[in-house]
């Protein structure tokens, strides 16, 4: 019994040790959260990136999602909501609003991410919920066509639609919102917009952008050791499949990095440290500030991909943050 206590105590102390310097690391040398630190650890142990790993693992996974992608779209049961949510067909596809009980004050279009190639998540919807609660806002998300069924042209055509049809139905003011792929997708339509002399929304909200397809950044490789969850010869190998076998990746309505930003009237940007995509997002601050952009860069220090859509302390401090750039 003596040994059994003994050997018990061994452990309490071993775990309280390792507890006390897991928060001392995540706090002192990462500079977040102990929740975001087990967020990254939770990815790790998934092996998020294996999907990414290769172009073929990248080519299996797509053609994994390839007998999915066509069938009609379904609400997952086991996800709830605070807001009222009405499911649209709206054309050829599925949109969602997220409607809030409050007084609605802005609209949203909020565009997901998922390489192009992946469907709206759980834990992106519960994102859109909680964004139309605290922002007053209408939230729209268009379930859009993905690779490798389809290409971008699809998608724009189908947001060519959508933009004006929201403009024409309410006065309200309009941001558009991006995460990764989504976050590509935003700022690639917005420059469309520019081209063909559209109004520009009131406000673009980019959440960790996918802004260059091809990754030809050099200094994405430094960062692609510590990112969790992407790497970029699968991405690329996505990229590839959205737009196609006749355009250039390196168009701007697939890669927005290399577009006119003059056209950009007021834009919000999120990026964490610990993510491949971070030094394109803080070039990219850079030349819209270059080209007379409002810009507002927010960097999440040790922080991992899409870090505003977890559960953890710092993803209340952004919604925060784009709740006042939505309200600007």
């Amino acid at each position: 019994m003596k040994r059994i206590k003994t050997l018990l105590l061994i452990v309490v102390v071993s775990l309280t040790v390792f507890a006390a310097g897991f928060a001392f690391v995540s706090v002192h040398v990462y500079h977040r959260s102990i929740g975001a630190s087990l967020t990254e650890l939770r990815l790790q142990s998934k092996n998020s990136t294996r999907v990414f790993e290769t172009a073929q693992n990248a080519q299996k996974y797509m053609q994994r999602r390839a007998k999915s992608e066509d069938k009609w779209y379904e609400l997952p049961k086991d996800v709830s909501f605070e807001s009222t949510m009405i499911v649209f067909h709206y054309r050829n596809i599925k949109l969602l609003a997220f409607v809030p009980e409050s007084e609605k004050k802005h609209i949203v279009l909020y565009l997901h991410g998922g390489a192009y190639v992946s469907q709206i998540s759980k834990n992106q919807l519960r994102f859109c919920d909680r964004l139309a609660q605290q922002s007053d806002s209408v939230v729209l998300a268009p379930i859009y066509p993905l690779a490798p069924n389809h290409r971008f042209s699809e998608t724009y055509l189908v947001l060519e639609h959508l933009y004006p049809d929201i403009r024409g139905y309410t006065d309200l003011p309009l941001t558009i919102l991006g995460d990764s792929a989504g976050g590509g997708l935003a700022a690639g339509f917005c420059e469309y917009l520019g081209v063909w002399g559209w109004e520009q929304p009131e406000h673009l909200i980019l959440i960790c952008p996918w802004l260059d397809a091809t990754l030809s950044n050099p200094d994405i490789k430094r960062y692609a050791k510590h990112d969790p969850t992407l790497s970029p010869k699968g991405l690329r190998r996505m990229g590839k499949a959205w737009a196609g076998p006749y355009t250039n990746a390196k168009d701007y309505r697939i890669s927005p990095m290399f577009g006119e930003l003059s056209y950009f009237r007021d834009v919000t940007l999120f990026t964490g440290t610990r993510e491949l995509l971070y030094p394109d997002v803080v070039k990219f601050s850079e030349l819209l500030q270059e080209a007379g952009a409002e810009t507002t860069l927010h960097v999440g220090n040790g922080l991992n991909h899409n870090y505003p859509l977890y559960d953890i302390l710092e993803a209340g401090e952004a919604m925060r943050q784009i709740c006042e750039a939505i309200a600007r």
